[in-house]
């Protein structure tokens, strides 16, 4: 997912039959102030954790629940 910064990813194994995800399995998140390339995960920094948390928890949610109210 982009928000106006970052750029955020989830991984999961996949479970193709059922078309559903099976595990999470990692995270990656890059700055695009500092990093428009998207050169260095920052995920696992401990200075991003609240952040990555927000930010998966946003993602969880849906397109939906990002609409205006």
């Amino acid at each position: 997912m982009r928000t106006g910064r970052y750029h955020y990813i989830d991984w999961y194994h996949w479970d193709n039959e059922n078309k559903a995800p099976l595990g999470y399995v990692s995270s990656e998140l890059y700055d695009h102030d500092s990093d428009p390339y998207e050169n260095r995960n920052i995920a696992g920094s401990e200075v991003n954790e609240e952040l990555v948390k927000a930010l998966h928890k946003q993602l969880l949610a849906g397109w939906r629940e990002a609409l205006p109210k």
